[in-house]
């Protein structure tokens, strides 16, 4: 026997519910646009041809609220379709895309949409980890250390950097990126091969539409950290230090630290212009996503890591905003703001 529990559940994602119980014990999500009261005669049409192929009909119950039907087939091959496809969604793997400016915490973004998705277990793929680890690369800021000037001690020049020690870290950080990136795409190849659940991190100045291609037989899911400016400016500084000490301390195990370019001035906005054009892709991803057969992945999360707690402030999936429009543009603006009026000079 199948029997099956359809009714309007009043969730944030507005969504029709099929719960399987019995021989079925699947659970099958069907997004609509559709508001309640337009919602009914779809779903007294869908139990009527149900009913016309043998299926019997029940009130629903308390639990189901109105508008809801319990299904019963005698048949115990009659499963569900909707069930069918939740079980291919089952076994398919999840690739999510992390993006977000230097210092945005896209670490713990990554952990934050595993559990959000049900992941225990993914592959993170981050060509960051390899460049830092790599003993070529931690030689070079080994010799960087040794020959760099730092008349006011080394925290106080990894705090407020001279461009001529940014561009030597920047040199050493892309001749290693370029010999590692081979590496990197291989081992996402890999991870893909086997079926594994991947986290890719990226900044996300551009659309990835290449992994997009990549991994057509992947659930996507793309993310999204917004921090304001001038926390990026601060949060980064700190980190210059932190991490080049956790570095000295032993490094021959530890990872050598990046020195990201943060300066924020007029003849000077490289990390300005970066985090703007974040946002702009995180726009125009947002702007081809409100068309479903357009879109290249399942959702969009996206989450406001200005408070000691990482926060989503609103997702899209299927065409569909959990916020009008204009309250994601001013949640987008509030979130990232590019006033730097509160930086510290």
């Amino acid at each position: 026997m199948t029997v099956i529990k359809l009714g309007w559940f009043d969730f944030p994602e507005r969504s029709f519910k099929a719960i399987g119980m019995g021989m079925d014990p699947d659970l099958f999500s069907a997004k609509t646009r559709l508001s309640k009261e337009q919602a009914v005669p779809v779903v007294q049409s869908w139990v009527t041809a149900k009913k016309n192929r043998g299926w019997r009909v029940q009130p629903g119950t308390d639990e189901l609220h109105e508008y809801s039907f319990i299904l019963i087939s005698d048949s115990t091959g009659g499963e569900f379709a909707g069930a069918r496809r939740l079980k291919k969604l089952k076994r398919q793997p999840i690739l999510i895309i992390t993006m977000g400016p230097t210092g945005s915490g896209k670490s713990n973004l990554a952990e934050l949409v595993k559990h959000r998705m049900g992941v225990s277990t993914a592959t993170k793929i981050l060509i960051d980890d390899l460049v830092e680890n790599d003993s070529a690369y931690k030689e070079s800021v080994n010799n960087i250390i040794a020959n760099a000037e730092f008349p006011h001690g080394m925290a106080s020049g990894l705090t407020d950097p001279s461009e001529s020690l940014l561009q030597m870290f920047q040199n050493a950080y892309r001749a290693r990126r370029v010999d590692l990136d081979p590496k990197n795409e291989s081992l996402l190849d890999i991870a893909m091969r086997r079926k594994e659940n991947i986290v890719f991190e990226m900044m996300g100045t551009y659309i990835p539409t290449w992994l997009f291609e990549k991994a057509t037989k992947y659930r996507i899911v793309v993310a999204y950290s917004l921090v304001r400016f001038c926390q990026l400016i601060d949060r980064n500084t700190m980190r210059a230090s932190e991490s080049m000490n956790h570095y000295l301390r032993d490094t021959r195990r530890n990872p050598a630290p990046r020195l990201p370019d943060i300066k924020n001035t007029t003849s000077h906005n490289k990390f300005r212009t970066t985090v703007a054009s974040i946002q702009n892709v995180l726009n125009e991803l947002l702007e081809t996503c409100g068309h479903p057969k357009q879109c290249p992945v399942e959702q969009i999360l996206v989450y406001d890591n200005n408070p000691k707690e990482m926060t989503l402030l609103f997702s899209l999936r299927d065409g569909q905003l959990s916020h009008d429009k204009g309250n994601v543009a001013r949640l987008i603006k509030r979130a990232g703001d590019m006033n730097d009026n509160d930086c510290r000079s």
